[in-house]
């Protein structure tokens, strides 16, 4: 997917890392906008798969939610407020269910600065984690100082999935900002998770189940010192697995475990980054997004919305994101360090 703006940022003089700005997850129930046939759609379907193989059916079509991913990344803009960009990497393990409707294009004419506007697809759950390598990337060259990372997943597909979600099924968007500048009020207002970079992003394929624990613990060794105690988040199918071995966290260890739930592709480990990276040492509370809770239906045009809430707050140094993809064989860590980490009398301070 590619903007349809023709500006590219200049580049510029080496910046520095990636800064985490702030962040928010938004769940959505039912549209309300009920099914209507339509036959260019289902004719555009069945000439893209039936060559491929892939079955699909219009009974598919009138399920789910029917949020377009076009729609989703609307309502994180409206709560994030990003102001001006440079780029912005969207990133989605299934695909939307109207491919008429353009995803970068909405994007360009919703943004200002006129940014670079790309997806990364098909790498089920590591998509997250490339997205935020080539964000990373750009604002480390300086091609980039102010970009959004979006990671979206909507319920509404025409063709089996190769895993059904667990749970309510909810659509997400889940939105983070970064930038390279301390500029105050420089295309963002307030930094309540100001103090986090991205440290690494690594990623590895062909990785098969047996050699998962070891090619994590070789990826972990070649990250730089952690500057404080380690948060992993990890998912419950990696933790079952057996993927990280028992010993790999605890006091001793320096490292704190924390498992989410199976869920939509790719967004439970991101939504847990979210939440520990904007509460901040003492749990504040993070951004809240639209009127609703987690897992309300919602009505048409308001779906229901949650922000992402530290409830406990990150007394550590570190947040180590590890997700392994079983089906693709593939392993992704990201590492978020924050900077001027202080002990004081056993107390961990930002």
């Amino acid at each position: 997917m590619i903007s349809t703006g023709l500006h590219r940022p200049e580049p510029r003089a080496a910046a520095r890392a990636a800064t985490f700005v702030r962040g928010v997850h938004l769940t959505f129930g039912p549209s309300g906008t009920p099914y209507t046939r339509e036959p260019d759609l289902l004719r555009y379907l069945d000439d893209m798969l039936t060559p491929l193989g892939v079955s699909h059916s219009e009974r598919n079509m009138a399920t789910g939610n029917r949020n377009t991913y076009a729609f989703l990344s609307e309502r994180v803009i409206e709560v994030l407020r990003p102001g001006a960009l440079d780029l912005v990497v969207i990133g989605h393990a299934r695909s939307d269910f109207d491919p008429r409707l353009s995803l970068s294009g909405q994007l360009n004419t919703l943004l200002d600065g006129d940014p670079l506007c790309f997806a990364i697809s098909d790498q089920g759950e590591l998509a997250p984690f490339t997205a935020l390598q080539v964000l990373r990337a750009h604002l480390r060259g300086g091609r980039a100082r102010h970009a959004l990372m979006l990671l979206l997943d909507q319920s509404t597909h025409p063709y089996p999935e190769r895993s059904a979600d667990v749970g309510p099924a909810l659509d997400h968007a889940v939105g983070v900002l970064f930038d390279t500048s301390n500029e105050s009020g420089d295309a963002v207002a307030a930094r309540p998770g100001d103090g986090w970079a991205v440290a690494a992003v690594e990623q590895r394929s062909a990785v098969l189940d047996g050699q998962v624990a070891a090619t994590l613990a070789r990826l972990v060794g070649q990250l730089p010192p952690a500057p404080g105690p380690v948060t992993v988040i990890a998912g419950e199918h990696v933790v079952d697995a057996g993927i990280l071995p028992a010993n790999w966290w605890g006091e001793q260890a320096g490292r704190r475990l924390r498992t989410v739930a199976a869920g939509a592709p790719g967004i439970p480990p991101w939504t847990a980054a979210v939440d520990l990276l904007t509460a901040g040492p003492t749990g504040s509370a993070g951004p809240t997004g639209s009127a609703g809770s987690p897992g309300s239906a919602g009505s048409a045009g308001s779906p229901g919305a949650v922000g992402a809430v530290g409830s406990a707050g990150c007394a550590c140094g570190r947040v180590l994101v590890i997700e392994y993809d079983a089906v693709l064989r593939g392993l992704g860590i990201a590492a978020f360090d924050r900077s001027g980490w202080q002990r004081r009398d056993g107390v961990e301070l930002p």
